[in-house]
Parts: structure tokens; sequence; C-alpha cells
């Protein structure tokens, strides 16, 4: 969603951020939080994985930093 870019990717507001997504598409993803000296790391581990379902309303995710 950032293009694999720290200085491209999504930086949540206090209700956190809304995104149009194509359904049937599948998206890979890593969180980033601010490191030490103004630095952004990236969480360890294989990538995330979301599916955009056709559903019947609004997708909700709830992303949490996790050691893996």
């Amino acid at each position: 969603m950032g293009g694999w870019k720290p200085e491209r990717s999504l930086r949540p507001g206090p209700d956190g951020f809304a995104l149009s997504l194509p359904v049937g598409a599948v998206f890979e993803y890593k969180l980033l939080r601010g490191g030490s000296q103004g630095t952004l790391d990236w969480e360890d581990g294989a990538n995330r994985l979301l599916f955009v379902d056709e559903g019947t309303g609004p997708l909700r995710q709830t992303l949490a930093w996790s050691q893996r």
C-alpha cells in the first residue's frame, strides 16, 4: 500500500484510516514503527495477507505489532 517504501506508508490518525480496495484482491503488507534515531523498523517474519472479500459492509482490521 506504500509500494514497500516506508516514506509512502499509511499513517493512521486517532480513528485509524479508511481505504477503498478492490473486491477479490489480495494484499501483502507489514507493519512499520518508529525506531531509534528517526528510522522506521519493519515487522519481523513473513508478510501479512489481506483478502478483500465481497462481504456486506466495511472490512475492519485490528492490527497490532507482534513478535513473530
